[in-house]
């Protein structure tokens, strides 16, 4: 398994202040040797993307900055900043864990960690997720994604179960043991539609463009 250093994989992630909670754009890791660092700004020199990968060329740290206007980027116009960190990846190169926060101008949105595990054996990913600050604080869920059925000619059904592990402190966020199963639909590479079953046993679907109904392919 491959880990950042310590200082960054131990990034604090927590209010500053008492009742005021007041986050900050936190910074880039160092650029070790080899290691490889790109931006991308505005026209007028503001920054857009900010991406470092390790010498094997995975992402260790993003940082895209959006603003209000295009043309006239500045400080002032500046609508959110969203970071990530992959701290640790396994010897397949697969992310197993991950941490990023989202920041507009009137405060924080949320902070986030995941931790994905991978079983070979039946080709499942199973994610764990927890919002560790902000409005949805100790909001917690587990999603497992595998593939239903591969019909071999480019048709695939995947499958996305989550279970919510802890409502957290925002009673907007749905209850724990809440779960929801969707039902995804891939033709030749393409999604085209998906159908999600709520915790109460409603469904809602979403179509691809161009696409009437969900298939009903056996």
């Amino acid at each position: 398994m491959s880990e950042l250093p310590p200082n960054h994989e131990h990034a604090d992630w927590t209010a500053k202040g008492d009742d005021e909670v007041k986050f900050e754009v936190l910074p880039s890791p160092e650029v070790k040797p080899g290691w490889q660092e790109n931006k991308r700004q505005t026209e007028n020199g503001q920054p857009l993307r900010h991406e470092i990968t390790d010498e094997q060329g995975r992402q260790i740290f993003v940082h895209e900055t959006s603003y209000q206007t295009g043309p006239d980027a500045s400080p002032e116009t500046r609508k959110s900043d969203w970071q990530r960190f992959t701290d640790k990846y396994d010897d397949r190169d697969r992310v197993i864990r991950e941490r990023s926060q989202k920041i507009f101008p009137e405060g924080l949105l949320n902070t986030t960690s995941l931790e994905h595990q991978y079983d070979d054996k039946t080709g499942t990913q199973t994610t764990t997720g927890r919002i560790e600050a902000g409005a949805e604080a100790g909001h917690a869920w587990q999603t497992a994604r595998e593939v239903v059925k591969d019909f071999g000619d480019g048709r695939k059904i995947k499958r996305e179960t989550t279970e919510v592990l802890e409502q957290g402190q925002s009673q907007n966020k749905p209850e724990k043991g809440a779960k929801f199963i969707k039902t995804m639909f891939f033709e030749g590479g393409s999604w085209i539609g998906e159908e999600v079953e709520h915790p109460d046993g409603h469904k809602t679907q979403q179509l691809a463009g161009g696409v009437e109904k969900l298939p009903t392919w056996e």
